[in-house]
This record gives C-alpha cells, structure tokens and sequence, in this order.
C-alpha cells in the first residue's frame, strides 16, 4: 500500500468520477484506475461500485475513509513539522502585547495564521503598558510587540496592524448620547479625558492637539485601568473618554451601567492605532517568518477592507 493510492481513493471519494479525480491528482484516468484496483486487491476488498453515471463507495469503502483522512492528514502534519524544522522554524518567541489589543481583529488575525503557517513555533505573550513593552524588546527581553505605539525609533522595525475610530465613552443623558456619530467639533467646550503623557507620551501628543484644536478641555486621567477611567467618566457626569475600541469590546455590559459608547468620524484625536515592532538588528529565523506571516496578514486584510 502507498500514500499515493490512498490519495487517489480520498480524490475518487470525493469527486464520485475516475476523470474529475485523475484531474485533480495531475494523472491520467487509466493510471489512477490502475491504482484504484492494486488498491482494492492489497486490501481484499471492493471499495468502489462502478456505475454509468460514475461511482460510489461500497459499504466497506466508506468504513475505511474516515480512517484515510485521518492518515493522510498526519501525513500533512508531519511534512509541514519537517518544513518547519528544515527552515528554523520550530521554537518559542517572546511576544509583547497590551492586554486590550486582545481583541483587536488585526491581531487576532495574524495569531491565526501564525498558527496555521508556523504550527512548530510557540508564542509566550507578555502583557504591560505600550512603553514598557518597547523598552523590553529593545533590550531583547521580547522578539516582538505589539504595542499602541508609533513613534519613529531608528531601532526598530515596525507597521500599523490596525487602525480604528475610537468609540466615545459618555454618561447616559448627556448631550453626546443622542448623537449617531461625534465628530470633534462636537466636543467644543467638553471635558475629554486621555491617558495621561506620562503612561503613553506618543499616544497623548497624537491625540490631545487635534482635540484641543477643536474646542476640547482635555486632561489626564488620574487612574489608568479602564475600570477606574469609565468610574471617572461616570461620576463626573459631564466627561467623556476616547476608548479603544476593542478595549470596549473586552468589557462586561455591567462595566457601562449609566454609561453609552458612542461611534465616532475616527478624525485625528478620536481613533486609535495598534502597532507590531522588532529590532531592525534581529535576523532570527523565528522572527522573520512571524515578521512576513503578519506583514501578509495585515496586506490582505487592507486590501479587503479597501474593496468593502
């Protein structure tokens, strides 16, 4: 018995016809018929009932393919961790992460397909402020990061996974709630909460000018989880708060009692961005084919969310 004629009874079972599975298989139709029928007599058993309009499996034939698919795919496995281990591709990387970028779907993405591209490679994520996550992989305690971050570091290599409108974080029977959508010109004269310049300096300079520009009273806040911001922001009554968006998504619906989020335009001050670094020094084969999987992830996703 050879694998090839087990793929050739998994291709004949599938199509039901010797010609759609020669095709498939990139042979000829007497060739795969050949085979089909060393098959059977190696086994002592009829697999296939040939009829006029093609053929179907006999009641043995059909016992036995859960059985191929699961060799086969073993067989797939087990080239795919020899690729993997031929190419450097087995071992673990130190990832960085925020804990809100969780959800961000562009990061979910990339995990899934390193997942699938690299199943010999595993990721430990580690979890910290955007700041403290840079100064860790620009000592080499992390391969990667992702990280709220942007900043121009002639260190590091990096580009933007994910770009989205912030969602607007305000007190139910506010003004800004009966609004479909905030625009920054909405926010003249309101009270805007960010996380503060020093947990995040990028983040802050990026966002508040733009804000302010547009009539906002922008200030820090004083705690720094999400909890404790959305407590400010509800107490206050009259404040509201820029949330990333996926950090919001993260949240239990209890964690907004008297409070709404509302969509914004996603205009300079009111959208956020999640950023993938690595040192531009670092050639490690690991990095790199987690480095092209991501970058790849990240074309095809724009490129889809530039055709919807």
């Amino acid at each position: 018995m050879e694998l090839r004629q087990l793929k050739y009874f998994l291709a004949l079972s599938d199509t039901g016809n010797f010609a759609r599975a020669a095709e498939r298989e990139h042979i000829t139709q007497s060739a795969l018929s050949q085979q089909i029928s060393r098959l059977e007599r190696e086994l002592g058993l009829v697999l296939f009932e040939r009829t006029s309009r093609g053929t179907r499996l006999t009641e043995a034939g059909a016992v036995l393919l859960p059985q191929v698919r699961s060799v086969l795919g073993e067989v797939g496995r087990l080239r795919g961790e020899a690729r993997s281990l031929a190419r450097g591709h087995r071992g673990f990387l130190r990832a960085g992460s925020p804990t809100y970028a969780v959800l961000s779907e562009g990061r979910k993405g990339i995990m899934r397909a390193v997942a699938e591209q690299l199943p010999g490679v595993e990721i430990r994520f580690e979890n910290a402020w955007s700041p403290q996550l840079f100064q860790r992989l620009k000592k080499g305690e992390l391969d990667v990061t992702f990280a709220m971050l942007g900043a121009a570091d002639p260190d590091l290599e990096m580009f933007c996974v994910q770009d989205s409108p912030a969602r607007l974080v305000v007190p139910e029977g506010h003004p800004l709630a009966a609004l479909p959508v905030i625009r920054p010109g909405d926010l003249a004269d309101v009270r805007v909460l960010l996380y503060p310049h020093g947990l995040n300096a990028w983040m802050f300079e990026t966002m508040a000018p733009p804000l302010s520009a547009a009539g906002a009273l922008v200030e820090g806040v004083r705690e720094t989880t999400l909890p404790a911001v959305l407590e400010e922001v509800r107490r206050s009554g009259d404040t509201v708060f820029p949330a990333v968006p996926w950090e919001v998504d993260l949240l239990h619906p209890d964690a907004l009692s008297g409070l709404t989020a509302r969509p914004t335009t996603g205009d300079p001050g009111l959208r956020y961005s999640l950023w993938l670094a690595r040192r531009r020094a670092d050639t490690s084969p690991l990095v790199e084919a987690f480095w092209t999987v991501a970058r790849d992830v990240t074309a095809v996703r724009r490129a889809q969310g530039a055709r919807d």
